[in-house]
């Protein structure tokens, strides 16, 4: 299959590819939204947003009005990174 790709070498001595940090890193992340702790829907937002951000654009989805009702929640748990919780 090496020889298939085109390389007259055997794979022994080929270069290892080098390790790169930057592929690592991800830009946004999945946070799963939920209501008195059960979760309804998952919304995608950029993984470098402020706890401040993520609230507020959670708090524009048309998804997060539906599920409030025109309620105001009494208390918004937010870990970075990890879930948005609203307790009503």
């Amino acid at each position: 299959m090496w020889a298939k790709l085109g390389n007259i070498e055997s794979i022994t001595y080929a270069v290892f590819p080098k390790h790169n940090e930057e592929y690592l890193v991800e830009s946004d992340h999945k946070y799963p939204v939920s209501f008195n702790g059960k979760m309804h829907f998952i919304l995608e937002l950029l993984a470098n947003l402020s706890k401040d951000d993520v609230e507020a654009a959670v708090m524009a989805n048309e998804q997060t009005a539906k599920y409030l009702d025109g309620k105001a929640p009494k208390k918004v748990i937010l870990v970075s990174n990890k879930i948005v919780n609203f307790v009503v």
